[in-house]
């Protein structure tokens, strides 16, 4: 509710002239393209969904760090996993073949299923995926300690 009334409610301009394709060989920019215009991950993936910037999704409190407090599909209350490469709470440990299995296949890489309202996406290509994870490597890690605090209670 919070992210649509923010969506609903901001003022947003048009685009004047049509978007540019984007280089699907540039990697990093296309994985930048892919995580904030197409796919919108920070907008669950950042610290709240009330302190997101549509705009300037750089700028949210907490871009990728995780800490989002989502609804799973029973009602659970599920909470944003932190994708920026922290060794501890994020990503900073998979290979590119285990963020593949997560992206494609749904799976983590302790074993775990990933929870919704994720998804697999299968539908991205192989160049997509990379694009996303190259593109996640350069994101400022953030070592979301609330996680890790999360993690240990259960």
């Amino acid at each position: 509710g919070k992210l649509a009334t923010k969506m609903v409610l901001d003022d947003f301009e048009y685009p004047k002239n049509p978007r540019q394709n984007a280089d699907t060989t540039f990697l990093t920019g296309y994985g930048d393209y892919l995580v904030n215009d197409v796919l919108h991950c920070f907008a669950c993936h950042s610290a709240s969904l009330a302190r997101i910037d549509v705009k300037n999704p750089t700028h949210s409190k907490g871009y990728l760090g995780g800490g989002s407090k989502l609804i799973g599909m029973n009602g659970e209350k599920v909470v944003s996993p932190n994708i920026t490469f922290d060794e501890t709470t994020g990503l900073g440990t998979y290979s590119e073949q285990q963020f593949f299995d997560v992206m494609k296949m749904g799976r983590k890489s302790n074993g775990e299923w990933i929870k919704p309202p994720m998804q697999p996406y299968t539908s991205l290509s192989d160049n997509d995926i990379r694009a996303i994870y190259e593109y996640l490597k350069i994101v400022p890690v953030i070592n979301n300690k609330k996680l890790l605090a999360s993690r240990q209670t259960k």
